[in-house]
């Protein structure tokens, strides 16, 4: 709940006032009001001690409210301790309304904590709360609140492309799952999906979601039950505690491989992590690392992390996580498979195949006519015959390609023999759908990975 302070002063005085002209005194509570502590009068309010109604009114709610400090003429410390112990009492937040001085000024505790940060964006209510000489404005961040940030940082959540600049290319979508649709450009936006066929190249249509998104293979990882349903010999896992740090995922179980990307351990307390190794017990999660969470900047003990940030960009929903499955493979073959026959390369590249070729006959024979006056030569020659009373050969020697083997091709004159020869055939697998096992052997290919934690 947001509370427009400026009224709640202003309806402080007049009940102080309205209370004054009737000569009644103000009651911290009625008739056993206050839940687990004493119920004081709070003695008679003059229209002096502003503040002293709020005071009485939080105790209603919260345990032992106290004496609102005498008359409130002076507004002193009266105000003061009223205030401290509605904080006592339970609610603090309104406890502390009394303020000091009378003047129902300051408030009692923050309503949320925030976390020790070395930087913290300033909270705002309108663009006047912030420098827009600077080219700041007051963000709105939905339901975290709004915050003082550039302009052109500042997201612009919409409904329907309406609300976008067409003329830029821009279109009203999703960037994330955590967020609603901003308006952003094509190719910044989270593309949603019913087969693959509606991704681009090198994406698939993933479904381990609460919605279908087009994501690369590498960040799709399959879903399990347990570590059957995964691949244990390249060490993948079922870590089914994902979604401890991915509300979103509509999977219980991914298959991950913990050297590349991490399975979360929830705990209770530290003592159920690897303190060790330096792991704590972190909002239900093992960590290394962990906010410190804080009420004032006094709270804050790090010489790298001194303010106590309470603004939206704290209490902001997290990113999506997408997790990987291990390293990738990424590149460009360099080589079609035909350019490796004869080369050893053949058998290394993914999706090319080496083989023997037989040897063949080949060229064109000698024409029957060519052994006229040599009978002995055609007579040897296929398809020829020789006739003395002329001297002349004739007939039709067969094609050279009949004979299968180089001692029946050499026989015939004008043929010649090809030996047998190395041949690579097939079509080369894109980089990025080889195994990462693979990926260093094939030429142009490399692995790409960016272990993943929490």
């Amino acid at each position: 709940m947001t509370w427009n302070y400026s009224k709640l002063v202003r309806a402080s005085v007049c009940l102080s006032v309205v209370f004054a002209a009737l000569g009644c005194s103000t009651k911290s509570g009625d008739d056993d009001s206050g839940q687990g502590g004493q119920k004081e009068t709070g003695g008679s309010t003059s229209t002096g001690g502003s503040s002293s109604g709020k005071g009485g009114s939080t105790g209603d709610t919260g345990g032992s409210t106290g004496d609102t400090g005498g008359t409130s003429d002076t507004g002193g410390s009266g105000g003061a301790d009223g205030g401290t112990t509605g904080n006592t009492g339970g609610t603090s937040g309104t406890g502390g309304s009394s303020g000091k001085g009378g003047s129902g000024g300051s408030s009692g505790t923050s309503s949320s904590d925030g976390i020790c940060a070395a930087t913290c964006a300033k909270s705002c209510g309108s663009d006047g709360d912030c420098d827009t000489s600077q080219g700041e404005l007051c963000c709105d961040l939905g339901d975290s609140g709004s915050i003082c940030t550039a302009a052109t940082a500042c997201p612009r959540f919409c409904a329907d492309d309406s609300k976008c600049d067409g003329t830029r290319g821009e279109i009203c979508a999703p960037v994330d799952l955590s967020y609603p649709n901003e308006c952003t450009t094509p190719a910044a936006a989270l593309n949603s999906c019913d087969a693959d066929s509606d991704c681009t190249s090198g994406e698939i249509c993933c479904g381990i979601y609460n919605q279908n998104v087009c994501l690369p293979p590498s960040e799709c990882p399959a879903t399990c039950k347990t570590s059957t349903d995964c691949n244990t010999g390249s060490g993948e896992i079922c870590c089914t505690t994902v979604k401890s740090v991915e509300p979103n995922l509509s999977a219980d179980g991914l298959c991950l491989n913990p050297t590349y990307s991490a399975c979360p351990r929830t705990c209770a307390k530290s003592t159920d992590c690897q303190t060790a190794s330096g792991e704590i017990c972190c909002d239900g999660i093992c960590s290394t690392s962990c906010p410190k969470s804080c009420k004032t900047s006094a709270d804050c003990t790090s010489n790298s992390a001194r303010i106590c940030c309470t603004s939206a960009t704290v209490h902001a929903p997290k990113p999506t996580h997408f997790f990987s499955t291990g390293p990738t493979c990424t590149g460009s073959q360099i080589y079609n498979c035909a350019e490796l026959a004869g080369s050893s390369l053949c058998s290394q590249i993914s999706g090319c195949s080496s083989g023997t070729a037989t040897g063949t006959c080949y060229s064109t024979p000698y024409p029957c006519s060519y052994y006229d006056g040599i009978e002995s030569s055609c007579i040897s020659h296929t398809g020829c015959t020789y006739d003395t009373t002329t001297d002349f050969c004739s007939g039709s020697p067969p094609a050279c390609a009949t004979n299968t083997t180089s001692t029946t091709c050499y026989d015939d004159d004008g043929c010649e023999w090809s030996s047998s020869s190395t041949m690579c055939t097939g079509t080369p697998t894109p980089c990025s759908q080889v195994p990462p096992s693979k990926c260093s052997q094939n030429t142009g290919c490399a692995l790409s990975s960016s272990p993943s934690g929490f």
